[in-house]
Order: structure tokens, then sequence, then C-alpha cells
């Protein structure tokens, strides 16, 4: 880092430097360097490679294109046979110390460390950068002394976050991001300085990458068992919250996939209510559907019988075959297991999903259902299921709706309305009467005839037990009869 007076333009150069005329020095020296260095330069390129070093940083402002050509007129002093000569003239001895090239880096980087990573320097792999046409050994030396702190920094960050996790796996997001976070900057530099393509580098990212899944792999299970069903969803999104800084880290392909399939598989368990609902509503739907193909079988069996030109399909009632279809199962006790098991809270997630075709998939089976159902009930169901905005079976109920749910329970109509006229009146045929006409009606309108002698034989059962009970206890009689019988029926 000195300058040495061997030639005469030696001479005439530093004379120029003592007057400032620094311009003129560096014409004389430029003027004597050769492709190669000989015996007659090898003074020259010592003097000019040191003047460039020494302009490179005055004023405590980089010249860094200064700096880059002074360091490799250097190392081309330095890797020269003619370097000899320079260690003579300055010791008296040509003989050198073989490892004076891994000083010359150490002395450069001590007086540059001032400069680097700040604004008025350069960067880290800027200056690896300058010892570029060095040879190999010298390169991975200097690499060596920037890549050692936080290659090992790393190594304890993850060996930190592995032990925390298993301690308390209740919080291993919060020691997975930590470890995130503490690794950022160190990784960046790696890969400033060696590259993606460097084996150690992939190594690193790639662990760093395994340990935060490992993390959220911790943290999700122990939620899941010991943690609250309403605290899922918030569970769940910081746990795929890990699994992307995990995947935004690694390098290998593998690792990037498995970050990959975990996020996949973590995004469908934020549609566990819908998936959940999706299964319940399809299971009533392929219940009815499996005792509605029973029905037909009988039916068709009926119809056929052992000859077929059998008299049976004439006697089937096919409106007691709906409705044993529209009955084929117990509707009144789905809308309470729809009720229990898909609550609205999760009404509300299902809302909020980002799945359209699953929500599409749920309206649906929720229409199915509807539609099945008395519309007595429909009114709780589609309240129940407003914000999905599921058909309006309630807006959409036409008059043969209306009258078949009305038909079902008029046989209550028809023996109460009867029995108390007559109970009323004190005149019990009057009410037989009132009731036989009321049975009458409805079997035309249900071709039903059973149902006609129904409030007959209450009414009359009533009368004659008048006789001997008196009236009211008859009447009541008669009413309790009718009930029986349209139960039994």
């Amino acid at each position: 880092f000195w300058f040495v007076d061997n030639k005469q333009f030696d001479e005439i150069a530093l004379n120029y430097l003592k007057d400032n005329e620094i311009d003129k020095a560096k014409e004389i020296w430029l003027k004597t360097l050769k492709k190669e260095i000989n015996e007659k330069n090898v003074s020259s390129y010592h003097n000019i490679s040191t003047l460039y070093l020494i302009l490179a940083t005055i004023n405590e402002q980089i010249d860094f294109e200064k700096l880059k050509t002074g360091i490799n007129l250097k190392g081309k002093l330095l890797y020269s046979e003619n370097f000899t000569n320079i260690v003579e003239l300055v010791t008296g001895d040509p003989l050198f110390n073989k490892n004076i090239y891994f000083k010359f880096t150490d002395e450069v980087i001590e007086q540059l460390n001032l400069y680097i990573n700040k604004n008025n320097g350069f960067s880290t792999n800027d200056l690896i950068s300058l010892f570029d046409t060095y040879p190999s050994d010298v390169k991975k030396y200097v690499s060596s002394k920037f890549t050692e702190i936080p290659i090992s920094n790393i190594e304890n960050q993850i060996d930190r976050a592995k032990k925390n996790r298993n301690v308390e796996p209740e919080n291993a997001n919060i020691f997975g991001k930590d470890l995130y976070i503490n690794t950022k900057k160190d990784i960046a530099l790696l890969r400033e300085l060696l590259g993606n393509s460097n084996l150690q580098v992939q190594m690193l990212s790639d662990k760093i990458a395994n340990e935060i899944m490992q993390c959220s792999v911790m943290f999700f299970n122990d939620r899941q068992e010991y943690d609250s069903d309403d605290n899922f969803d918030d569970n769940l999104n910081k746990t795929i919250e890990l699994v992307k800084l995990a995947k935004s880290i690694a390098i290998s392909s593998q690792v990037k996939d498995k970050a990959t399939e975990n996020i996949e598989t973590l995004l469908k368990m934020k549609d566990r209510e819908i998936q959940k609902a999706i299964a319940l509503l399809q299971s009533i739907k392929d219940a009815y559907e499996k005792a509605c193909k029973k029905i037909d079988e009988q039916v068709f069996k009926l119809y056929i019988g052992d000859n077929i030109l059998s008299s049976n399909r004439f006697l089937i009632d096919w409106d007691k075959v709906n409705e044993l279809k529209r009955n084929a199962i117990d509707w009144d006790k789905v809308i309470q297991l729809i009720l229990k098991e898909i609550p609205q809270k999760n009404i509300e997630k299902i809302i909020n999903s980002s799945n359209k075709e699953k929500i599409k998939e749920f309206k649906e089976l929720a229409d199915f259902i509807l539609d099945k159902i008395k519309y007595t009930h429909r009114y709780k169901m589609i309240k129940y299921l407003n914000d999905l905005d599921v058909k309006r079976k309630s807006e959409n109920l036409n008059y043969s709706e209306i009258k078949k749910d009305i038909l079902d329970i008029l046989p209550y109509l028809i023996f109460g309305i009867g029995m108390t006229i007559g109970f009323l009146t004190k005149k019990p045929i009057i009410g037989i009467i009132f009731g036989a006409l009321l049975g009458y009606l409805y079997k035309i309108i249900t071709k039903k005839p059973k149902l006609l002698i129904f409030p007959i034989v209450g009414g009359i059962m009533g009368l004659i037990i008048n006789d001997r009970i008196g009236f009211y206890n008859g009447a009541i009689i008669g009413i309790l009869i009718t009930f029986i019988l349209l139960i039994k029926n």
C-alpha cells in the first residue's frame, strides 16, 4: 500500500504527486504498463495500483470503479512471477510468505469495512466482486469471511425454534415466524454472495423452510386437540400463513411442492363447515331417494303381479303412493337434525366461503329439501337459510301445495267440527249429519271413502251412549272414538 522508487519514471511520477499533479503521475505510470508484467514495469504496476486505491477513498466517498481497478492491478502484480522484484526491493530478500495473498485481502477488507452496506459505500456482494479476477481459493476465502457468521446464526436459530416448539407446541406458530424473521437477512446475504445455485445456500434455505413447516404442523395439531372449535378458523389462518412463509424461503422444488400441498390441504379445511353441511344434506337426499325407490319397487311388484293381465293395477291408489313418498322419511326429525348439526354460526361461515362451487352445491341440496317438507315448516327453514339466498319456496307456494297439506289435516277438522256442533247444540244427530257432509266432501276431493264413516260412527256411538250416560259424556266419547279411528287409519 505504499509507493516505491525503482525506476527513473517512478521518480518523475512521484515528484508530480508531491506537486499534487495526480493526472500527470498517472499518465507516466500508465504509459509503462504492458499486457504482461516484467522487470521494467513491475514498480509501475505496484505504484499505479496503490494510487488507484488511494484515489478511490478520498473524502470518505468510495469511487468503486477506481477501487476495482486498483485491486485488479494489485492482484495481477501479486500473482506475477516478477512480484519477487518488489519484495526484494522492499525487504532485500526475494523470498516471501505465500499467505501474503490472504493477508492482502484481510487488509483490504479491514480498510473498507467502514463502507460496507453504507450509503457512501457498497454492498457486501460488491466487495466480494472486487476479487473476481483472483484465484478461486482467494475468492472462496473472501466469501467465507462474510458467510461464516450468517451460516452460524441460521443454524442456531433453527436449533432454537426446534427446541422451543417441542416445549411449547401451542406457541409453535410464534417460533416459526421468529425463525423466518431472524434468518431473513442472513439467508438473503448468502444468496447475494453465493447465489441460489450454491448447494449450501439451497440446503440452508430448505432447512429453514422445513423447520417452519414443522412448527406449523405442531401448532395446528396442538390447537386442534386443546383449543376451542370457535378458534378453529383463526388457528387455521395462522397455520396457512406459516406454511406460506416456508414456501417463500424454500429453494428446492421438493420442499416448495410439499409446502404447496400443505397449503392446499389447509385451504380445503377452510370449507370444513360447508363440506360437513353438504355431506349431511346429501345423506338426507340419498335416504329419501332410497326410501322412494323401495316404494316404487313394491308398487311395481303389485302392479305387474304374477300375471301381466292382473287386475291389481286397477286397485292401486296412486294418491296413496304419492303420499307415502312424501312421507318416506320423518321430515320433522330431518329439520331437527339439520338445525342441530348445522348451527347458525356455520351458516355464516358458509356464506363467507370463497368456494363458489360448494356454496352452489349446498344451495341445490337445501332447495331439494325445502321442496319436500311441508309448507308449514318451510318458514322456519327459509328464515334459517335466509342469508344463503335459497329459493323462496314460501313465495312460490301454489294452490295444489296448500291443498295437499290442508287435506292432510282435514280428517281432524271433520270429526272435530262435526262432534263440536253436536256437542254445542245438544243434538248429536246434527253433528253426525254435518260430519257426514264434511266426510263426503273429503271423499270427493281425496277419493278416500274410508274416512267418510269416521264421523258418522263417532256420532252414532255418542248418540247411543247418550241414552245411558248422558248427552255430554256421549258426545265426548263419540269424539274420542272418531279420533281413535283416524289415528288407527
